[in-house]
Parts: C-alpha cells; sequence; structure tokens
C-alpha cells in the first residue's frame, strides 16, 4: 500500500525554492576587484569617525571622490594613483565605502581595523558585481609595492604621522 502526506508536495516546493533562492544569491554575490596593477587589495577596515572620545579622524585622511551613481574600483584607483584633488602625487592608500565614497591617503589611522570581508558588503554604485566598502567599512587598496608586506596602521596623532615598520629576519 502506497500512502503519501498532504505536506509531502508543500516541503518538495519549499525545498526547491530554497535551492532556488540560494543559486540565485551565488549568481549575484559581489566579488572583490583584484585585477589593477598599482593596487593590491588589503582587506575590508573600520571607518573611524564614530570613535568616542577621539578626534574622529577619517581611516583615510587625504583627498576624496563622491560619485553616487558611477562610483567603480577602478576609478577609485586611478584618482587615488594621480595624486587626488590636488594631482601633486600618487597616494599609498586608496579605499571605497558605502557604494559611492573613495578615499585617499599616504597613511591609515591607527584607530581604523582589520575586520572580515564580509563586513565589505555594498556593491559599488557603478558595478553592481564588485564590493565597494560597506556602512563604516572600506575596502582598502594600498600601493603594489607597499602591498609585499602586511598592512600595517600608521600612527596619526594630533595631525603628526609617524610610521611604524614592521621587518621580518
Amino acid at each position: 500500500m502506497f500512502r503519501t502526506s498532504a505536506s509531502a508536495p508543500a516541503s518538495t516546493l519549499l525545498f526547491l525554492l530554497l535551492l532556488l533562492l540560494s543559486l540565485l544569491s551565488l549568481a549575484s554575490a559581489q566579488e572583490i576587484y583584484r585585477d589593477s596593477g598599482r593596487y593590491a587589495y588589503q582587506g575590508c577596515i573600520t571607518e573611524t569617525t564614530d570613535i568616542a572620545n577621539s578626534s574622529r579622524p577619517r581611516a583615510l585622511p587625504g583627498s576624496a571622490l563622491v560619485d553616487e551613481q558611477g562610483m567603480t574600483v577602478p576609478m577609485c584607483l586611478d584618482f587615488c594613483a594621480s595624486g587626488g584633488e590636488t594631482g601633486t602625487r600618487q597616494y599609498r592608500y586608496a579605499g571605497l565605502q558605502y557604494s559611492r565614497e573613495c578615499w585617499c591617503a599616504q597613511l591609515v589611522s591607527d584607530l581604523s581595523r582589520t575586520v572580515d570581508d564580509g563586513q565589505c558588503d555594498l556593491a559599488c554604485a557603478g558595478d553592481a558585481d564588485t564590493i565597494c566598502g560597506g556602512n563604516m567599512r572600506i575596502t582598502l587598496y594600498a600601493v603594489s609595492g607597499a602591498a609585499a608586506a602586511a598592512w600595517t596602521p600608521l600612527l596619526v596623532t594630533l595631525g603628526v604621522a609617524v610610521a611604524v615598520s614592521v621587518h621580518l629576519l
């Protein structure tokens, strides 16, 4: 004797729906941009403007470019490589935040921390397939020569930058 339950078709349908949603989320997942010859991806870092009892400095205190509709990682990296707003010299660090903001700097605030890449979860305004930071999170890139060593935040105290270096023997 063959018996079926009324919930069997519903559970099968639910399984298929969940499978379809999983496949769609994989297909639409954003990627970290890694195709630059000048800059190398360093990770996802925290913005520092919301830290209590601090001077609330930016994680990347330098030039900024905002493009609400068309921001992409290559656009930001080109902007920072060309010297940003002043155009005087290439910035060592470039970062993207909130899908549309590009920040350039010669140093990274020591108040910033590296966090899991998954916390940089917003697609670029001009490229839905690529990550451009997150809410108070910055997708950080460094000039390729600087990227050879592990990223070390630079100390920013009272507007004076002091480089912290790590030597491996």
